[in-house]
């Protein structure tokens, strides 16, 4: 109990230091007039903010207030963030409703919204099922699950320009490393963690999981996507298959995001794609020596389990 009134006291406070600090601003409403009047200087209050609500124990009760009304017959998208599972879900999306997807809000979030957004959305799958994304770990409300896995040498580049154009990081890229090895992001459990709760789960000892590698799913998509709709007991033809993988371009993706930030009035520098190039193995070229070492040493045996090597050096 004081825990929460302890966090609630610090939040209280460090909103009162926002309202003297910049007093228009933070009582400007609605919220798309609010992005428009920010800078760096009030964005960033506004994060510490926010990130410390994601690391408080009320994470704990949100979640679970998010994960009422998942049944059994729905089947989670899941991964740790920038591991491809909004590329997966837009080609999904495209194979069930069998028509070109117009936009994120109208036509591909209501297929497959994000969990504690599924109440409402309409079956598409036997027996009632839906299928709903999530990037939390493992947990018992989870039945079926497609998991898509990735390399976090190339994951935690992809989060870091992600985080970065969201206006949510404003350190160095060394900063935000230790802040992914240890559990600062988001109020996410880390890589680590995320991929052992889905190795270990209950769903391995039933094969009610489908593994998805990232870097197959990049080379092969075709082949991968057709896994998926099987798991899923979709019906699909090659030529189905062939037309979701042009209308769900990288290009085509990161449009749509484009677009959808404008809908939502996000504060985002414009300039860092939302959606980039999906790489694999990208790290080799661009992470530094001893971030490289720094990720093998924390998540080596955890990368192994799921067929990534440590480096050489």
């Amino acid at each position: 109990m004081w825990t929460s009134v302890t966090l609630s006291a610090n939040i209280f406070r460090d909103a009162l230091w926002i309202m003297r600090r910049r007093p228009s601003v933070a009582l400007t409403w609605p919220p798309s007039v609010f992005c428009e009047t920010m800078n760096s200087s009030m964005i960033m209050p506004l994060t510490v903010i926010r990130n410390r609500l994601r690391r408080s124990p009320l994470r704990r009760i949100v979640m679970s207030y998010r994960h009422r009304g998942i049944g059994d017959a729905d089947v989670l998208l899941a991964s740790y963030p920038r591991s491809g599972n909004t590329w997966l879900k837009s080609l999904i999306a495209s194979c069930l409703l069998g028509e070109p997807l117009q936009n994120l809000s109208d036509t591909v979030n209501p297929v497959i919204p994000m969990v504690g957004y599924h109440r409402g959305t309409r079956p598409l799958l036997k027996n009632s099922g839906r299928v709903i994304k999530t990037h939390e770990g493992y947990r018992p409300e989870y039945k079926r699950a497609i998991w898509v896995v990735r390399d976090p040498r190339d994951v935690v580049m992809s989060e870091y320009k992600l985080e970065v154009r969201s206006n949510r990081c404003f350190g160095t890229f060394d900063e935000f490393l230790q802040d992914f090895i240890h559990q600062r992001v988001g109020g996410r459990a880390t890589w680590q963690r995320h991929t052992q709760s889905w190795l270990d789960s209950d769903l391995h000892h039933c094969g009610n999981i489908l593994f998805i590698a990232f870097e197959k799913l990049r080379a092969e998509p075709g082949e991968q996507l057709q896994r998926v709709l099987e798991f899923l007991d979709a019906p699909y033809d090659q030529s189905s298959i062939a037309k979701a993988l042009e209308q769900n371009s990288i290009q085509m993706l990161a449009e749509r995001h484009a677009a959808y930030d404008r809908t939502l009035g996000r504060t985002i520098r414009a300039e860092i794609p939302a959606v980039n190039r999906g790489l694999s193995g990208g790290w080799r070229d661009q992470l530094p020596p001893a971030a490289v070492q720094s990720i093998e040493q924390q998540f080596g045996d955890v990368m192994e389990r799921v067929g990534y090597r440590r480096s050489k050096t």
